[in-house]
């Protein structure tokens, strides 16, 4: 008496592929010697599917069945491309995918604006950074993934300017209460340290900036001082290490 087999075939009992991918061809004998028919006889590669094999008459095997799943190849819309300025924030990236479930995973080709050179999901918010005198530029390449199926990567670009690294003193200014103008400022964009004084014109000093956001308005010891020319010396710290000195005059009106 025979021993019943049951039939193997080189491609096992059942596999994962992406839509589209090549599939076998079902043979007629198995790799054990069993003859036989499939139903259906021919493997798709775009639908999941179960194939069934019965051994022709007479054949000691037993059916046997081969099973595909067949994943979509998975999508991703990516961002338009971006510019922003250094110490601006760019608010999470929140792509566009199909079919659901599919995972991203991005890189960035320039780790100096900011951002980690590569991570999963979608890109997180972050403060740009571009401390140098040239707008500097990264590609982010986004590529998903399901049931390890590969989709097509998308790019897009992040552009970061430099802001302007000049120490600006107004020459005139007019605190006569309007909400216009009505404070002397100084304006920098990296001014980590700042001592400005202000010299009447008989040379005596009537008052001290040493804020950008804390300026003078037109007072001493709380008395509105006369419309004029006044005199300054400035000496600003900057983050990238450079001191900067200016001298010169403001003119208060009102």
């Amino acid at each position: 008496m025979n021993p019943v087999l049951t039939p193997v075939f080189g491609f096992g009992i059942s596999t994962s592929i992406c839509i589209g991918a090549t599939v076998p061809t079902l043979p007629t004998t198995s790799t054990n010697g069993i003859n036989g028919t499939w139903s259906p006889s021919v493997v798709s590669n775009l639908v999941d599917d179960s194939y069934t094999f019965t051994p022709n008459a007479g054949q000691c095997g037993t059916t046997a069945t081969y099973t595909v799943d067949v994943s979509p190849v998975p999508s991703v819309t990516v961002r338009t491309d971006t510019t922003v300025n250094d110490a601006g924030i760019l608010p999470v990236t929140n792509f566009i995918t199909a079919p659901a479930g599919v995972t991203l995973n991005w890189t960035n080709s320039n780790p100096a604006i900011g951002l980690p050179a590569n991570g999963t999901g979608n890109v997180p918010s972050f403060i740009a950074i571009n401390k140098g005198n040239t707008n500097i530029t990264a590609i982010i390449t986004v590529t998903p993934s399901i049931n390890g199926c590969i989709g097509t990567p998308r790019t897009y670009t992040i552009t970061v300017r430099p802001l302007n690294k000049d120490v600006f003193v107004p020459n005139v200014f007019s605190p006569n209460g309007d909400g216009k103008n009505d404070v002397l400022l100084v304006f920098g964009n990296y001014i980590d340290k700042l001592e400005m004084r202000i010299f009447n014109q008989w040379g005596q000093q009537i008052a001290m900036i040493n804020s950008r956001t804390t300026g003078w308005d037109g007072r001493h010891n709380g008395k509105p001082q006369p419309v004029g020319v006044y005199m300054y010396a400035l000496r600003a710290v900057m983050s990238d290490g450079r001191t900067i000195d200016l001298k010169g005059s403001i003119t208060l009106v009102r």
